[in-house]
């Protein structure tokens, strides 16, 4: 419980009992963590029983209606950026990714591209705030679900919402911002406190460095935070309607258990290949964490260094030890840079972008504004259904057991869309 404090210093019962399986072997029940936690820290209690409930409507059909997306710069300081998309019928985390950028919209067309090769379907309808990052989202994803479906030729799948709109990734970041960023913090930000470590992210050669240590073992971490919430039961909660009592996974994979729909759409190859090549061409720069030069010299230091274990206690070691070895040597040529976003479309393709946008019908919103999702064109299910009401919103809160937004439909006669 002591070593798992240093990295997760906030996190609560039900975290520790999951983190205690994951990371330890330890399987202990809730009420195990719970007494060490009255006896050894009781001013961290009371500190996550102060909660800060905001409660907002959200409407969704099914399980992948709509996936909502949104990107995160408070690590931007370090000069990394958060991307994350979810679906918020389940809660389930469909992506969080890391990279030196997160404007690009063909980097984050990318990380659809290997969520939909990754799962083997897609939405609905994606969503996300005002701006460039989403336009190959926007022009992408409507693409496949055209190819998909011939009826929606000439239709918009995506939903721009403005901003305080856009509320699920929302409750993501929150999440994250208090079970996983603190003890990560206190790692990247080591430089500061250690006078040993050098790392200036305007500096090249110490940006190039981190970039290729630290990305690809931060997502290492990301991915086993998500898949940890995506496996985790959610609280109950007497707001909520159906889905209740199972993991995100449970209620994708077995949706008739928990009176729900599941509107996902099976993808086609060459629709996938079309869309990647159109909008997220492979040999981009965007997708090169440093230049191929810079990879195959740093890759051999590393294993100069006897490729030594990349962990928590010792990742600042190993990024000095590369350092070092490096600047002994003349890296003119390696094409470095220091921080900086990858390079937005140029102005032309933006206005090209928007006009093949405008030209395409938006959805339809219902008469109360409510509906997400792309389940009847954009109008969603019928308020009744064999005397059945359809009908959900979706608590979002501040305190330690936030469950994200769910909301649900009764309509349970076809888990097929």
């Amino acid at each position: 419980m002591m070593e798992l404090r240093v990295q997760y210093p906030k996190a609560g019962y039900r975290d520790m009992v999951g983190l205690l399986g994951t990371e330890k072997k330890i399987w202990v029940s809730r009420n195990v963590v719970a007494e060490w936690c009255q006896r050894n820290e009781p001013e961290k209690i009371k500190e996550r029983l102060q909660r800060k409930l905001r409660r907002v409507r959200f409407w969704a059909a099914g399980c992948n209606d709509v996936w909502c997306l949104d990107q995160h710069d408070k690590w931007l300081k370090y000069g990394l950026g958060l991307h994350t998309c979810i679906d918020p019928f389940t809660g389930k985390i469909i992506w969080l990714k890391i990279w030196w950028g997160n404007r690009n919209p063909r980097l984050i067309f990318s990380y659809y591209l290997e969520a939909v090769r990754s799962l083997g379907y897609t939405c609905l309808v994606t969503q996300s705030d005002l701006g460039s990052e989403a336009y190959y989202i926007a022009r992408g994803h409507s693409y496949i679900r055209q190819c998909l479906d011939p009826d929606l030729e000439g239709t918009l799948q995506h939903r721009w919402r403005r901003e305080k709109k856009n509320i699920p990734p929302e409750v993501v970041w929150s999440g994250l911002r208090r079970r996983f960023t603190p003890g990560f913090e206190d790692i990247l930000s080591s430089p500061d406190r250690i006078s040993d470590i050098r790392y200036d992210r305007f500096d090249p050669l110490q940006y190039s460095i981190f970039k290729w240590l630290f990305i690809d073992w931060l997502q290492t971490e990301l991915d086993a935070y998500a898949l940890r919430i995506n496996n985790t039961r959610k609280r109950r909660q007497k707001h909520k309607i159906l889905p209740q009592g199972g993991a995100p996974n449970e209620i994708e994979e077995f949706p008739e258990e928990f009176n729900a729909c599941n509107f996902k759409a099976c993808i086609l190859m060459q629709a996938y290949i079309n869309a990647e090549t159109l909008y997220a061409p492979p040999d981009h720069a965007t997708f090169q964490k440093v230049s191929p030069e810079f990879e195959l010299r740093i890759s051999q230091a590393y294993a100069s260094l006897g490729s030594p274990e990349v962990t928590r206690a010792r990742i600042w070691n190993v990024y000095m030890d590369l350092l070092i070895v490096l600047e002994r040597e003349e890296l003119d040529g390696y094409n470095l840079l220091g921080f900086e976003e990858p390079a937005p479309p140029s102005g032309e393709e933006v206005e090209l972008l928007q006009g093949e946008l405008a030209a395409l019908r938006p959805l339809r919103g219902d008469d109360a504004g409510d509906y997400d999702g792309g389940v009847n064109g954009g109008l969603g299910l019928p308020e009744k259904e064999e005397g059945i009401e359809v009908a959900g919103y979706g608590i979002f809160s501040d305190s330690e057991n936030e469950d994200g937004p769910n909301a649900s439909s009764n309509e349970s006669d076809d888990d097929s869309w």
